[in-house]
């Protein structure tokens, strides 16, 4: 057992403002990166990538201004490698990174241990990373064969809500399974939206017939256009955007939340949309108490509807089932194929293969404190004190 090991199973201190980081310190910071990241692990390869540059003698700890800067080139190298996109950080994430989850105190342990072992922590990270790619790849090969009859969103759905590695990206298997069966109801009935302007004012056309050519895609001339109704994905997670995961082109904003929707939560959901109209999906829901609490505060007519798991898995067991199977069934799981590769776009482990060869990860042994052989563990928050309440103060003195 080397020195970092023993000290690595010490109990961790990992309050958010060390300035001093012990080894536990370190490996419990870099496992809850790795617990809490999505499928294509931004945080824990950003760090791996950082300290594989200080090690190589590219990069300094003390300019972590230089780091801020470059590490999004760095990261964004190998995202492009193995998940064949780039990607972009904002300064906010960055000082969540560097200031919170990642100080600088834990990152020069971990880059000590690193260069001392010949890339331990690298190696580590892409090994977790791997094991993620390894849980979704039955799920892929599930849609690949689902055609003969034996998909199941219920098991599909399970699978990211059980498996540890998934967990965080729960809520995207929720937009695609909705994005992909919405694609597939509205083709098959030809759903439309149609845009029209009044021609009784046509001063107004006339003056804004660029804005209205440009915007609304009618004019004077041509005052109505039909285009097929469309569900769109907002993308990436952004504090700007109010929470909306989809968004159609026929009014309805949609938000996923992957919990059980009731009276007190579904509030400050509807009022974080701007939306006139939205839908909510979610696991279940307590309906009449919710829409009660909603009229109540004047937020019920925004809300259009809630889709529940129950629902969606009553609705794809019709399209997939015996009387809609023929005409539905194919083009379902060939949309939400496309959906899947579009949000995971690594399902294949041989990326990290040829990587972890490269680089020689191959010839490291991963035991001790960096075995993966157990799943990782987030840090324990530390509860806050009681605040104890003045027995002067309750008596009015």
């Amino acid at each position: 057992m080397t020195d970092f090991e023993s000290r690595a199973n010490a109990t961790p201190n990992t309050t958010p403002n060390d300035t001093t980081a012990t080894p536990a310190d370190a490996k419990q910071r870099l496992d809850t990166l790795i617990a809490n990241a999505r499928d294509q692990f931004l945080m824990p390869i950003t760090i791996a990538e950082v300290i594989r540059k200080v090690n190589a003698g590219e990069a300094d700890l003390s300019d972590l201004d230089y780091i801020k800067r470059k590490s999004t080139s760095w990261c964004g190298t190998i995202k492009r490698q193995l998940f064949g996109r780039g990607l972009s950080q904002n300064a906010s994430y960055k000082d969540k990174l560097y200031s919170g989850h990642m100080p600088i105190s834990a990152l020069t342990v971990l880059a000590q241990e690193n260069q001392s072992t010949g890339g331990i922590v690298e190696a580590y990270v892409y090994a977790r990373l791997r094991q993620t790619v390894e849980s979704l790849q039955p799920l892929r090969n599930a849609l690949v064969s689902g055609a003969g009859g034996t998909f199941s969103l219920l098991a599909f759905l399970s699978v990211f809500e059980q498996d540890a590695k998934l967990k965080r990206s729960v809520d995207k298997a929720y937009e695609v399974v909705v994005h992909a069966l919405f694609n597939a109801i509205a083709s098959r009935v030809r759903a439309q939206v149609t845009i029209s302007v009044s021609t009784a004012e046509a001063a107004i056309l006339a003056d804004f017939q660029d804005f209205c050519q440009l915007l609304l895609g009618v004019d004077a001339a041509a005052p109505s256009i039909t285009l097929p109704a469309r569900l769109y994905r907002v993308g990436g997670a952004n504090s700007r955007d109010g929470g909306v995961d989809l968004w159609a082109n026929f009014g309805p904003a949609i938000q996923v939340k992957h919990i059980s929707l009731d009276a007190k939560n579904s509030q400050p959901i509807v009022e974080s949309v701007s939306a006139e109209q939205m839908v909510i999906v979610c696991v279940d829901a307590d309906k009449p108490a919710i829409q009660s609490v909603l009229a109540q505060v004047g937020l019920g007519e925004r809300v259009r509807g809630i889709i529940t798991k129950a629902d969606l898995v009553r609705w794809y067991g019709l399209a997939l089932g015996p009387q809609h199977a023929a005409e539905m069934a194919g083009p379902l799981l060939s949309a939400l194929l496309a959906e899947f590769d579009d949000e995971f776009a690594l399902t294949d482990p041989t990326a990290i293969d040829k990587l972890t060869k490269e680089r020689g990860y191959d010839k490291l042994k991963l035991q001790g404190a960096w075995s993966v052989a157990q799943p990782v563990t987030r840090a324990v928050k530390p509860k806050k004190p009681k605040v104890q309440p003045n027995s002067r103060a309750k008596k009015g003195k």
